[in-house]
């Protein structure tokens, strides 16, 4: 993994790229103070990430910089999360709409909670509803992990 933060008017982004240029976890603090997570929103850079490509003052950080900094945000909202994992408990049928698709799977809404499906059955749409089983916890992204039945 590569680790780097971006300047561009005003607004500071910190991503997370894999081995094939994919970015993985983004952090975005807006001129106006308001911080998105790609782990909540739809806010993750898509396409391959080359830092050549950027405008802006881009510099490589470390992954303990970027750990950090996720760490520092995520943080805010682990009394939701810890909440929310006693409700979702694994095994349980749940109703999800899909929201987008991610690298990592495609990423569905449940109740008031997030979840990721790591890879889908059949030939899905944003906005469809699908049954879900409940199979884990992803804890850095605060994901419910979910299945198809």
């Amino acid at each position: 993994m590569k680790y780097w933060h971006i300047n561009f008017e005003d607004e500071n982004y910190w991503i997370e790229v894999n081995e094939y240029q994919v970015v993985l976890r983004q952090i975005v603090d807006s001129q106006h103070g308001r911080i998105q997570l790609s782990c909540f929103e739809d806010c993750l850079a898509e396409g391959r990430f080359d830092p050549l490509d950027m405008d802006g003052s881009v510099t490589e950080i470390s992954e303990l910089l970027f750990e950090e900094r996720w760490e520092s945000e995520t943080q805010k909202h682990e009394h939701n999360w810890l909440k929310q994992k006693f409700l979702y408990t694994i095994g349980r049928e749940i109703d999800g709409k899909i929201l987008y698709f991610y690298p990592q799977g495609c990423i569905v809404k449940i109740g008031d909670a997030i979840g990721c499906i790591y890879a889908l059955d059949n030939h899905c749409a944003i906005g469809d509803t699908i049954k879900c089983v409940i199979q884990g916890y992803d804890d850095k992204n605060m994901w419910i992990i979910l299945s198809q039945e």
